[in-house]
């Protein structure tokens, strides 16, 4: 009876000590309970609120607001504001819904750290448009907050608006800063231990045993006492399964994602998980006397480590993460109780083990092998920079005295032109870039049907099969096609200065030719200059890129995610809303470099997921599924029509914005790299916006294809001897091309 209490506290103790892993939002900042009081804020009032001395980063805002009651939604501005100065240092626009009652609702703004002594105020205006008023809740007066103000002025109202500032932690942390949940948890996880502990002391004096066990470590022996014979049978009868067993998922993980990343970035984490799982397996050792056991246990919690992340997602948020966390472990515990318990049994089938999981590795590791041979021998790799643009001007690139304005390349993941979008039409945003001057190739192409290979191809203004010795054969060969490419070979030889705006993905994540490197993450714009700088940031970038979405596989992920994006040096996931947000605003500020610069960025929007819906509201999640629905806006065919007119608006205010600080008109081509996907529509037609100096005469051809616009651009604005090549749709599927025209040629 006693043993059955022990085991069935302990290992509900032991769930409960699991659930507060997790990483949950818990209130750092609260201004009370939200009282019977409210307040009207009519179209355009402000409502501000100080939020008292927050420290680290911004989280995210919990308050209580609701629409006029059988009105329609209403449009609020949310602001995060210094309450020194009132600068606004962060803002978006939030929807409030009608309700008869004010609602709870949560507000995430851009990343902000908050420099020491600052204090904010939390700005909710009403928009000016609308006809509407909003119901603010308000809390019972604070003794460290004071009452909200309306459009600057103090309300004569009682209390501050209710609100709480939530801050993502472990459970533990939460539970020790007040959260009343975790509270009950901790304390629930306390007394089922002390209980697990008076019901079986056995435990305690086993623990006291365990300092004077150590010892000095035996040779192996079998279990059963008799000798191996032969080499290999002893080799086979050594339980040494763990370490290939925790190798394999990372060499899974690295050979299923090749696209985006190369095998040396697999080394750090391969290496931390060999020791760690050494680390353990000579630390059981001591404790159990025998080297089966300790294997068998390390290689059920390697397992499990591993299989976590797959099989919550397999899940798809049917169950609570922080449930799933605790059966996840107390599952573990138990089975690897069981396997120190039958350890003869265990012993018998260390050949087995070993044998499986031998086989296994070996696939890996010839599947890699192959790729790091292929790609040692890769002509890509060996091309010198010289060489980058000899396919186009084999006497050497022209000399070219002329002006030299400012170059803007900007690529649209996944914009599709009007006329091949499903249910949708942007004639109104064609319309404003035209009336900013830029002329719409309204029969545009890309040559490719993805990302790689368009870029690719664009960026050496040639199709990848008549590049010769650098003919790609292999995604790693398309990498450094991009990494190392003519046009940017071109524009250096010319005076230019290439400032390259990292992407989030393996293709736009390193940038050799780089004079400036511009990264953005949790803690902010990265701008790199220096060539030492350049070369290490990027490597180092690539790395952690491969180490975060690892972790996402793992039952790391709901313990440490929040902070390990959060890191100084962690970079947005491409699909990130703040991602494409920084990149905008950072092609909006002045660039400030001597001589002519050549900006690139790929922005990898309205791709999905989509994260925006039209009005600026955005989905933060941790998965490039997390989304909007389509049924979210009844206005729009789709989330990713109303992700489009976001973008739109951004691209427009950006466009302003460059227009107003560049002394000299600058050339900006705004181009998608291949349509959507997912749609019934083809995949080559995409938009092609180019806003060109001088108003030339000649225009760029209506169908004019990706590998032609910088052709274009180099013989009529820098009267090179470079023609235009015949405008190709290439049908392709992963790195096999069956080269197919399925468009008409144009005069050269």
């Amino acid at each position: 009876m006693l043993t059955s209490t022990w085991v069935a506290s302990a290992l509900v103790a032991l769930g409960l000590w699991a659930s507060l892993v997790p990483q949950v939002p818990y209130p750092s900042a609260f201004s009370g309970a939200p009282s019977e009081n409210v307040l009207i804020a009519w179209p355009g009032w402000a409502v501000q609120q100080d939020v008292g001395s927050l420290s680290g980063q911004v989280g995210s805002f919990r308050y209580w607001a609701s629409g006029q009651a059988h009105g329609p939604e209403v449009s609020v501005h949310a602001s995060l504001v210094d309450a020194a100065t009132l600068e606004v240092l962060r803002q978006k626009s939030v929807i409030i819904t009608p309700a008869y009652i004010p609602v709870e609702r949560t507000l995430s703004f851009p990343s902000y750290v908050v420099p020491e002594g600052q204090r904010l105020l939390l700005q909710l205006q009403v928009a000016d448009s609308e006809s509407h008023f909003v119901a603010f809740q308000l809390a019972a007066p604070h003794t460290e907050l004071a009452n909200l103000r309306v459009n600057g002025v103090p309300n004569s109202a009682d209390g501050p608006l209710a609100f709480a500032h939530l801050e993502t932690g472990s459970g533990l942390r939460a539970a020790v800063h007040g959260e009343q949940h975790e509270r009950v948890r901790l304390a629930l996880a306390i007394a089922l231990s002390a209980l697990a502990v008076v019901v079986h002391p056995w435990s305690s004096v086993q623990l006291r045993r365990v300092g004077s066990s150590v010892r000095v470590l035996i040779d192996v022996r079998r279990t059963d006492g008799t000798e191996s014979s032969g080499v290999l049978a002893r080799v086979l009868s050594t339980p040494w399964y763990p370490w290939p067993a925790v190798a394999i998922p990372i060499l899974h993980f690295l050979a299923n994602n090749d696209i985006h990343f190369s095998p040396g970035e697999a080394w750090l984490p391969l290496a931390t998980a060999l020791l760690v799982i050494s680390g353990t397996v000579i630390g059981l050792r001591l404790l159990l006397r025998d080297w089966h056991r300790p294997a068998a246990a390390a290689t059920v919690v390697t397992v499990v480590f591993f299989l976590y992340g797959h099989a919550e997602g397999a899940l798809d948020d049917r169950i609570d993460e922080r449930l799933f966390f605790s059966v996840s472990v107390v599952l573990c515990a138990a089975i690897v109780a069981e396997a120190v318990r039958v350890g003869g049994i265990l012993s018998r089938g260390t050949r087995l083990f070993n044998v499986v999981v031998a086989v296994l590795l070996v696939l890996q590791a010839v599947n890699l092998a192959g790729d790091a041979v292929s790609q040692l021998g890769s002509p890509a790799n060996r091309v010198a920079a010289d060489d980058l643009t000899s396919h186009l001007f084999p006497a050497g690139i022209p000399e070219f005295s002329g002006d030299r304005p400012d170059i803007y390349y900007i690529i649209l993941d996944a914009y599709g032109r009007n006329d091949a979008l499903v249910d949708f039409d942007n004639s109104a945003f064609l319309d404003e870039l035209e009336a900013r001057g830029f002329h719409i190739a309204s029969e545009a192409t890309s040559n490719y049907v993805s990302t790689p290979h368009s870029l690719a191809s664009s960026l050496n203004m040639s199709y990848l099969h008549e590049l010769g010795s650098r003919t790609p054969e292999r995604h790693s060969d398309l990498m450094n096609l991009i990494y190392f490419n003519s046009l940017t070979a071109i524009l250096k030889s010319l005076g230019y200065k290439y400032v390259h705006l990292e992407s989030g993905h393996q293709f736009g994540s390193q940038a050799p030719l780089a004079d400036v490197f511009v990264s953005f993450g949790p803690s902010g714009v990265r701008v790199v200059s220096s060539e030492d700088e350049l070369s290490s940031s990027a490597s180092a970038l690539t790395s952690r890129i491969f180490v975060r979405e690892l972790i996402r596989t793992t039952a790391l992920r709901p313990i440490i995610e929040s902070q390990f994006l959060s890191d100084d040096e962690s970079t947005y996931d491409w699909w990130s809303p703040i991602r494409a947000l920084e990149m905008f605003e950072f092609l909006s500020e002045p660039i400030t470099v001597r001589g002519p610069s050549f900006v690139f960025a790929h922005i990898s929007k309205p791709k999905e997921p989509a994260t925006f819906d039209r009005h600026g509201n955005y989905v933060l999640g941790t998965l490039s599924t997390d989304q909007f629905d389509d049924d979210h806006d009844p206005s729009v065919p789709d989330a990713y029509a109303g992700q489009l007119i976001y973008i739109n608006s951004l691209v427009l205010r950006m466009i302003d914005d460059i227009l107003s600080i560049d002394e000299q008109d600058p050339i900006i081509v705004i181009a998608g790299d291949h349509n959507r996907r997912g749609t019934r529509q083809p995949l080559h037609p995409i938009l092609a916006a180019f806003k060109l100096p001088n108003e030339s005469s000649v225009k760029p051809h209506p169908a004019i294809s990706s590998v032609n616009h910088f052709r274009y651009i180099l013989r009529n604005y820098f009267q090179m001897d470079i023609s235009l090549v015949e405008d190709q749709a290439i049908l392709h599927s992963g790195v096999h091309w069956d080269f197919t025209t399925s468009a008409e040629g144009n005069e050269s």
